[in-house]
């Protein structure tokens, strides 16, 4: 029966206990989360709720002791007003004013702690002052080392209340309704006093060490992650400085094969334009029916053609090669116009044609332009056309001279004929010496300069080449 009887008094304990946790822990989470925001930061969220807590805890143990002043009237209505000031802190961070909160709560409890002990004693209250004790952890805890200065102002306030205690608990007159002082200043509430001072201070010490120690595994959690996210990125960005390099070779690459396949259709169509020419001659030829200049012809074109197929294998050619091709062609260019005009390529003796490379067909469109538009037109006899190579430094200079009539006066003729003839020779030149240049700190340059006699008539004109080696 015993046993019966106590099963259903721990069931029904359990069940009100329940019930209290189900109703009670969703009822302290809105308390301690009133004011909080996402918009706070970590450690200010902290002490709002600290906040919140605190003047709940300290308004309920405080609704207990009201009813011991039941009898005196105004000190039961100070108690009561003590209860409502430190609630006010809750609705405080509710309307965001943090800061108000926490420094309503570390001033307004010494206020009333004095006003009540001079209320209860016609002395001091020795009592009442064991009560300081408690007060002194308010403002360590609401601010904490984060603060340090507002929590040293607090700690301050709470000191000044203490000296002077004595002084201002003389000066309020002790209540109507209290016919002695040892009804409410004995060494039993001042034991209580020490007590409850003492566990006060003992949570506290216990709440920041477990906010300390909660912060450093938070603070060790968040290192470990940083070291982790840190080593992601460390290899994150190694992969992406690998792709970067293999992207940029890979670009590198394709910008040499764009460059070289550039360079090879600029090739490709100025060799076409020079054998045209050469075609040309030879059909000039055979329509005057002259077969020993035709045969003569014939076999110096083959010697061309096939000097242009050894050279036009590589990018760079031996000088020796360039010059022996110029030659046919200028050679050609001669038996075309009835030799009307002489030639001459002179290479510096200092020049090892044999080793000494430059790209093929760089020279060709400039002697061509000299034949064609300035010995060609030329009505008087006597052409001379002079190809000099020298060595200038790292360079060589390349000098293409002929004794025509000058640039002006081929434009003006090319300019009055039905169809104007466009040179594509120099401009094909022209593209191909801007993607040789390109990514070259020594770049090819060309210049034209127009020569003129003392009477200051034109007598040629002159390109000068200069090729890095």
């Amino acid at each position: 029966m015993l046993k019966a009887l106590s099963e259903s008094l721990n069931a029904k304990k359990n069940a009100l206990s329940q019930t209290l946790v189900r109703w009670v822990r969703p009822l302290w989470r809105w308390v301690s989360r009133q004011g909080v925001t996402d918009a706070l930061s970590e450690d200010r969220r902290n002490k709002v709720k600290l906040t919140n807590r605190l003047a709940a805890t300290v308004s309920l143990m405080l609704i207990g002791p009201l009813f011991n002043y039941i009898q005196v009237l105004d000190v039961f209505i100070l108690h009561f007003l003590a209860i409502l000031s430190y609630l006010i802190p809750i609705f405080i961070n509710r309307l965001g004013w943090y800061s108000t909160a926490r420094w309503w709560f570390v001033l307004t409890p010494p206020v009333f702690n004095l006003i009540g002990a001079g209320l209860l004693t016609e002395g001091p209250a020795s009592a009442a002052k064991i009560s300081f004790m408690a007060m002194i952890i308010l403002p360590i805890l609401l601010f904490q080392i984060t603060e340090w200065f507002q929590m040293l102002l607090g700690l301050g306030w709470v000191f000044l209340t203490v000296l002077s205690f004595d002084y201002v608990t003389d000066l309020i007159p002790r209540s109507a309704w209290i016919a002695n002082d040892a009804h409410y200043d004995n060494p039993y509430v001042a034991h209580m006093g020490i007590i409850w001072s003492m566990v006060m201070l003992t949570v506290a010490f216990i709440y920041l060490q477990l906010v300390n120690r909660g912060n450093q595994q938070k603070l060790t959690k968040a290192l470990d992650e940083t070291d982790r996210q840190r080593a992601v990125l460390d290899d994150t960005n190694a992969l992406l400085r690998q792709q970067n390099e293999e992207i940029e070779r890979q670009r590198l690459d394709i910008e040499h094969i764009n460059h070289d396949l550039r360079l090879q259709a600029l090739k490709a169509q100025m060799d076409p334009h020079f054998l045209f020419n050469a075609l040309g001659s030879i059909q000039h030829f055979i329509l005057k029916q002259e077969t020993k200049e035709s045969l003569n012809y014939l076999a110096k074109f083959s010697k061309l053609i096939r000097q242009m197929l050894e050279n036009s294998v590589n990018d760079r050619v031996a000088l020796a090669d360039e010059t022996r091709a110029l030659s046919y062609y200028i050679d050609l260019e001669r038996l075309r116009f009835e030799n009307k005009f002489e030639y001459l390529i002179d290479i510096d003796e200092t020049i090892d044609a044999e080793r000494t490379e430059i790209p093929p067909m760089l020279l060709q469109p400039y002697i061509e332009n000299a034949i064609l538009h300035g010995l060609r037109p030329k009505e008087e006899g006597g052409g001379q056309l002079k190809v000099v190579i020298l060595r200038q430094f790292d360079d060589l200079l390349c000098v293409i001279e002929d004794n025509g009539i000058g640039r002006e006066a081929a434009a003006y003729i090319n300019s009055h004929r039905r169809r104007a003839h466009i040179s594509r020779g120099t401009s094909f030149t022209d593209s191909r010496i801007r993607l040789l240049n390109a990514n070259r700190t020594q770049a090819v340059s060309a210049i034209t300069i127009d020569l003129m006699d003392e009477q200051g008539n034109p007598r040629g004109t002159r390109v000068e080449l200069k090729i890095p080696l």
